[in-house]
């Protein structure tokens, strides 16, 4: 499954968990207003526009823009919807939304209070972030200006999931399949049923367990259902398009191997809450949540620097943003790591002068 699906779904995911709400405030996790949610979406896909600088309504549409996405408004038509596909962005000075297909569209709204901050985190109402019906009209104060669509990359699954009106049947040894109203059965691939993926093999079967689908590895429920957003069996982890994740530090910061296997350490922001107590800051509370206890006690980093922070420092770098530490892991602030520092910098638009200070601190912990 590609980026469009993948964004799409993240942004379904996130309105249909009421742990996320409203606020404008503490935007990035675990609440959000309407730019950080699909500005978050499009980044989790691998879209890197938060780290080119996309913050608000303001100043994300020149940036998404410039990374994969084209203005198709002129080729839809505002009014009734006719023309979106899955993955769009509902863009206008003030607010923006992603359409997700049979004319629905999700986005985040208000708090409980209808306000924009000071509200209780997580989703008070289930209409702080929700799934609605597409209702813009084309001119207004509701008119979408832009819609933004990603074009970068051709999808390896449908732009909008269709399922043919179907019923599932079940044979005499327990194995299941979907038998479409006429009488085709999905085979060697996947079929969007109900909200939800399924894998059926080259006689139509529901696959269950683990799956590999170009060379990518699956987990799909007892049920059929494909995992999204989670971890699998305590030591992998799925993300939003369904595919174990490997080399790279998961959201909640827990780094897994090549294979996809998580190394058994603490998550990055605990541990870096360690290091610093045992360097002699004060971080506050070791709880691996990112606050500005543990922003404040982060000290400057720069070449000649050595130990377990620049260690930390390399291991954000290369795991959750991907960009590559000449040189390696290895504690030592040298060529590589000031190079890919400065490639950090730029890519979150601070001044590029590979010395970790606050500002770039405040990047890395995503704050």
């Amino acid at each position: 499954m590609g980026k469009i699906e993948t964004a799409t779904q993240w942004m379904i995911d996130l309105a249909n968990d009421d742990s996320h709400g409203y606020d404008q405030t503490h935007r990035w996790g675990p609440d959000y207003d309407c730019s950080s949610a699909v500005i978050s979406a499009w980044q989790y896909a691998g879209v890197p526009v938060k780290t080119k600088g996309a913050s608000s309504t303001h100043d994300m549409k020149p940036i998404f823009l410039a990374n994969g996405f084209t203005n198709v408004i002129s080729s839809v038509t505002l009014s009734t919807g006719a023309g979106l596909k899955r993955g769009d962005v509902l863009h206008k000075d003030g607010h923006v939304a992603m359409y997700i297909g049979n004319n629905q569209m999700v986005a985040a709204h208000s708090n409980e209070n209808g306000g924009i901050s000071g509200g209780k985190t997580g989703d008070q109402t289930g209409h702080e972030i929700s799934v609605s019906k597409y209702n813009y009209s084309t001119s207004g104060s509701n008119a979408w200006t832009s819609v933004l669509r990603y074009t970068a990359e051709a999808e390896t699954t449908p732009t909008e999931p269709t399922t043919k009106a179907g019923e599932w049947i079940q044979a005499s040894d327990g194995r299941w399949r979907y038998r479409h109203t006429d009488n085709t059965y999905t085979k060697n691939g996947w079929e969007f049923i109900d909200g939800s993926w399924y894998y059926f093999d080259a006689d139509g079967w529901m696959k269950t367990g683990w799956v590999q689908v170009s060379n990518k590895w699956y987990f799909l429920y007892n049920n059929g259902v494909m995992a999204t957003n989670k971890w699998v069996e305590t030591y992998y982890y799925v993300g939003s398009d369904g595919a174990m994740v490997t080399n790279t530090m998961t959201p909640d910061g827990y780094i897994v191997d090549a294979a996809g296997k998580w190394d058994g350490r603490d998550a990055w922001v605990k541990r870096l809450q360690t290091a610093l107590k045992e360097a002699g800051y004060n971080p506050g509370t070791i709880d691996g949540v990112a606050g500005s206890n543990t922003l404040a006690a982060c000290p400057t980093l720069k070449s000649g620097s050595k130990g377990t922070l620049v260690t930390l420092l390399q291991e954000r770098l290369y795991y959750f943003f991907g960009i590559t530490v000449s040189g390696g892991i290895d504690g030592d602030f040298g060529t590589g790591t000031k190079n890919a520092v400065i490639s950090f910098q730029k890519n979150c638009g601070l001044s590029a002068d590979g010395i970790v200070g606050n500002n770039t601190w405040r990047k890395l912990l995503s704050l």
